[in-house]
């Protein structure tokens, strides 16, 4: 039996994953027959989902959801690059950067939330970045 950070089968990673989008996605996020997310899963329903809030948060948890489901099936072997990949996560990419864009703040002073939201900014387009790097990566 595997031990270790990686002991449990990708599979049971990606369901995880998949549950996880559950409370910031919409509450019609879409049910599945299967416990895995694959790749036209991910193309058609994941990759330009934003969060069901606009807070940068909300937004960059969605973001690193995607990083993860991405690398799980690339390292699974049940991705391939095509342009439709490509277009869902630069969409996705830019979805998440407008809707953060409509968002009021938080609670607190201003100079909390200020605070705050360069963080929560800081992180989404870290992660916005290393989804770009990834599909360079996997087009080469």
């Amino acid at each position: 039996m595997p031990t270790g950070p990686n002991a449990l089968p990708k599979s049971f990673n990606s369901s995880l994953c998949k549950e996880l989008f559950r409370p910031l996605l919409s509450v019609t996020a879409p049910r599945f027959d299967t416990n895995y997310v694959n790749q036209e899963d991910l193309e058609s329903r994941y990759l330009t989902a934003t969060a069901n809030s606009s807070t940068v948060w909300d937004n960059t948890k969605v973001s690193l959801l995607m990083e993860a489901l991405l690398w799980l099936l690339r390292d699974s072997d049940a991705l391939q690059y095509n342009d439709r990949l490509q277009d869902a996560v630069l969409n996705g990419i830019q979805a998440r950067q407008d809707k953060v864009k409509q968002s009021k703040g938080g609670k607190g002073t201003k100079k909390q939330v200020d605070a705050e939201s360069e963080q929560g900014l800081d992180a989404l387009n870290a992660s916005s970045k290393r989804l770009e790097m990834f599909m360079t990566l996997l087009r080469t």
